[in-house]
Parts: structure tokens; C-alpha cells; sequence
């Protein structure tokens, strides 16, 4: 359920609105395809870390985004099973630039311990008090706070435009390789691919637009608005996009 959108140092206060929707759409659906033909390349040193000992099936991706604040809320349950017999220890990707993760449960009810972080590889250490079963599907429910960029690099990236002479708010996430642990904790490696869902909690006036459709959308507050997108296809972490803007 990570991305998508480059900043555009065009003047767009001339354009209509219904040319900027295009605009925005051409440009978040190129840049899918150009990470879907980069979906090879390796991220890193760390690229065999894991691999083959731990494989996400599933990811549950809920973010509470509001365009007027500089952070973000964010849960994210993973689904994952074990080839081999593990520890109780779990390593995943975070970058501590923007995020920050304040608690983490192994299957719904065991509290676990974040005891490390390894700048290096951008990799943050969890204690859960019994290793994974071999035997059957784990789960690992992970609360974060984020951070917007505004530097277009890596997460969500938080951007602004003018159309008719007022500002308008963006949020995008990054369509580049290893840029999704800056937007929520993951195994960020293009061998482990997962299926996603991702929910939206945003402002009424706001849409969002992703790999695939809305599927559902809830009223959740006064004027805010939980958006629901289809499961995606099995595919790499930082092959998950949105926007979230008044255009999409």
C-alpha cells in the first residue's frame, strides 16, 4: 500500500483547473510506470537482509493526513510468515528523518520492545516477546507519527500550488527506490513484495487518487473523509502511490 510525484517548478496559476487535473494525473501515472520498469534495482548493501527468512504477505496501511500540519498519523499492520526458524527480533525499514515510531504489537496482542536503530541501513530493531510461529501467518502492528518532506526526496512529500490567485495544498508519496520507509515503516526490500490496502483519513474537499480505485469511503468526523482504495496487485514497496489533493 508507497511514490508518485515529482514538484513542478512551472508557473501553474495560469492554468485552468481541468488541464492541472490532467496534468497532475499524466505526470503520477508516468512516474508508475517508470518505477514498475526500475522495479530490479537494488536498494542498497542491505538488499539480502531478511530475504528469504521473513516474507510479508499483506500490508494494512491507515494514515490520518492533514495538509494544514507538518506531521502525520499513521498505523500500519504487516502480515508476514517464516521460511526459517527465527528469533523474536524483527528489523524494519524507518527512516528516522520522518518517522517515528511510538509502539509496536505482535499478533493483536503482544506489546513489543523498539530497542535499536541502525543508521546505516535505516533499519529499526523490535523485541517481540515470542519469535514468530513457522507453522502459520504473523502479523506486526506498528503506530507512527511522520513527517511531510518538502524537499521532494524521500516520504510523503507535502507541496503547494496557485490556481486563480490562492495556494493550494498537495500531498504525494514517492515513486522512487527505497523512498517508502520515509513514508511508514516496511520492509522496504524490492524482493519483498506484498499486497496492500491502503485507508485515507482526509479533509472532505480532498481526494485521493492511487494504484488502483477507491473502493469504499467513509464519513469519519466533521468534514473528514476515510477513503478506501482496492487491494493492489503483489509488487514492490516503493511501488505504492497516492496523491491527496483537491485535483486528483
Amino acid at each position: 500500500f508507497m511514490l508518485a510525484f515529482e514538484a513542478q517548478n512551472t508557473d501553474l496559476e495560469m492554468q485552468p483547473m481541468a488541464e492541472l487535473r490532467v496534468f497532475l494525473k499524466t505526470i503520477f501515472l508516468l512516474l508508475i510506470v517508470l518505477v514498475t520498469l526500475s522495479e530490479t534495482i537494488s536498494t542498497g548493501d542491505d538488499a539480502d537482509v531478511q530475504v528469504g527468512v521473513i516474507t510479508p504477505t499483506h500490508y494494512n496501511i491507515d494514515l490520518i493526513l492533514d495538509p494544514r500540519s507538518s506531521t502525520y498519523e499513521g498505523v500500519v499492520e504487516i502480515m508476514f510468515n517464516t521460511t526459517n526458524n527465527v528469533m523474536n527480533i524483527i528489523q524494519l525499514h524507518a527512516s528516522s528523518e520522518t518517522i517515528n515510531v511510538t509502539s509496536a504489537i505482535s499478533n493483536f496482542e503482544d506489546a513489543c520492545n523498539i530497542t535499536g536503530y541502525t543508521k546505516e541501513y535505516e533499519f529499526l530493531t523490535i523485541i517481540c516477546p515470542l519469535g514468530p510461529d513457522e507453522n502459520k501467518d504473523d502479523s506486526l502492528v506498528v503506530r507512527f507519527q511522520g513527517k511531510y518532506t518538502t524537499d521532494n526526496k524521500k516520504g510523503l512529500y507535502k507541496g503547494t500550488y496557485t490556481e486563480g490567485g490562492q495556494e493550494y495544498v498537495l500531498l504525494a508519496s514517492q515513486s522512487t527506490n527505497s523512498a517508502a520507509r520515509g513514508a511508514f515503516p516496511c520492509f522496504d526490500q524490492p524482493e519483498m513484495k506484498a499486497t496492500f490496502d491502503v485507508y485515507i483519513t482526509h479533509p472532505g474537499d480532498y481526494r485521493v487518487l492511487g494504484n488502483t480505485v477507491v473502493k469504499k469511503q467513509y464519513a469519519v468526523g466533521s468534514n473528514q473523509i476515510q477513503t478506501q482504495l482496492e487491494t493492489t496487485p503483489e509488487m514492490s514497496t516503493y511501488l505504492l502511490s497516492f496523491i491527496v489533493s483537491k485535483l486528483a
